[in-house]
């Protein structure tokens, strides 16, 4: 099947923070100037779902007698559908086998696209180094369906009749900071509701000598502190070199026990932007002009864009990287929808607004480090623990909000606080 009417696609890849927003603005910007007759929008997407990542790690750590599969997932996966549900946006579940800049065509392995303007918000998959063993052996963190298969995956290990449970975490980030806590908990926990286990022991193995590479020094001492409050053993300068059923290798030749096995050691980006003319940064990600627009060698290609995680965007005046988090990736996603409704309103006639810029800012970010604790970093102050916790289930709120009508939004985050406060241990 191929979409190649007189009518020109604005094509959105990816539906993660930045590509909901900006399908979501795109849609809406359509239909209000009665453009609908000639201009259609796509979001493509390998699932049907827009995921709230930021709690996939209650997700992972939820027994299924508090709440089964069907309700953790309206939790945190919102059917495209009803998100766009009034907006002039068609939704793919597509996966895209290559993409030509050239003749502006996507392939599909079902279909092709011919776009006019495109937005590239792909997001991430986990990479995981072609160290031997990893894909056969360790569980990953970027789905839904992740998230279930790692807490399956541990209340099955909790009940068998091993004396000591191991789970180790490779990858001392956010996502490995905010599971180890939450892991070390449970396990606490499902030991006590009866579960055969004697010992168990969570650690965290880090390759940079800290963890949270990138973080304020202050942020990451109170992270350490909570960890080793919480019985989380770290240990950083170590790599991952080889993982085997049960157990295991570091690079200094260290076997460990691993009963269970958690990958959060890196990202990288979709393979198909490897083969495409832009400039690329070490990580993969597009360099990108100021208003978002995606770079070749230093030109700016017209039409085409990048957000979110894609984009390699730094600070102004600085080689500082913006974060890779939710509100830098839905604030990116606004201003490239704006730049390519306003390319359209130029094409159109209809004005000739210059295309915005991109103004990053220090934006807050909340770690949750196990239980009702949460460290927050707000400007220059840095806030842990009940408050911090508080804090995040606001922004949450907020965001749902921003995505969904208001009763919808109040729903879930009620039905989602319901769950979650009789999961979060105040440890």
């Amino acid at each position: 099947m191929r979409y190649n009417e007189v009518v020109k696609n604005i094509v959105i890849l990816g539906g993660g923070f930045a590509g909901l927003r900006a399908a979501q603005d795109i849609g809406n910007e359509v239909r209000r100037r009665g453009l609908s007759n000639r201009y259609r929008v796509f979001l493509i997407d390998r699932n049907p779902n827009h995921t709230f990542t930021p709690l996939l790690y209650e997700i992972a750590t939820t027994a299924e007698t508090l709440a089964d599969r069907r309700k953790l997932c309206s939790l945190v996966a919102f059917p495209f559908k009803d998100l766009l549900e009034n907006t002039e946006v068609t939704t793919l579940r597509e996966e895209v086998t290559a993409l030509n800049l050239s003749t502006k065509t996507i392939n599909f392995p079902r279909q092709s696209l011919i776009f006019s303007y495109l937005l590239i918000a792909a997001g991430t998959e986990s990479n995981l180094f072609d160290i031997p063993g990893l894909a056969e052996h360790a569980l990953t963190l970027k789905s839904f369906d992740d998230a279930i298969r790692i807490r399956d995956t541990i209340e099955k290990a909790a009940h068998t009749d091993t004396e000591k449970l191991s789970v180790v975490i490779g990858g001392g980030g956010p996502t490995g900071v905010e599971l180890a806590g939450e892991i070390r908990l449970w396990l606490g926990e499902l030991s006590e509701a009866g579960a055969r286990l004697s010992d168990t022991e969570v650690l965290l193995v880090e390759r940079s000598p800290r963890i949270l590479p990138g973080f304020p020094n202050r942020f990451v001492r109170t992270a350490e502190q909570r960890l080793k409050k919480l019985g989380v053993r770290v240990r950083t300068n170590s790599d991952i070199s080889e993982a085997r059923e049960g157990a295991v290798s570091l690079t200094d030749g260290t076997v460990i026990p691993a009963h269970v096995l958690v990958w959060t050691g890196g990202v990288r980006t979709p393979a198909f932007l490897e083969h495409l003319p832009f400039t690329l940064n070490p990580q993969g990600r597009v360099a990108v002009t100021p208003t978002l627009a995606a770079s070749s060698d230093g030109h700016e290609l017209h039409g085409i864009y990048v957000a979110g995680d894609n984009a390699d965007i730094r600070y102004p005046g600085s080689s500082e990287p913006v974060p890779q988090v939710a509100h830098a990736a839905t604030e990116s996603g606004k201003v490239a929808a704006k730049n390519i409704i306003r390319e359209i309103e130029r094409a159109e006639g209809l004005g000739n607004r210059l295309p915005l810029p991109y103004r990053p800012w220090r934006y807050p970010y909340i770690l949750p480090v196990g239980g009702k604790y949460a460290i927050a970093k707000i400007g220059l102050f840095v806030v842990s623990g009940f408050l911090a916790w508080v804090f995040k289930g606001i922004v949450e709120l907020a965001y749902f909000l921003s995505i969904m009508p208001v009763f919808s939004a109040l729903r879930i985050w009620f039905r989602g606080l319901r769950v979650f406060i009789k999961n979060d241990r105040l440890g």
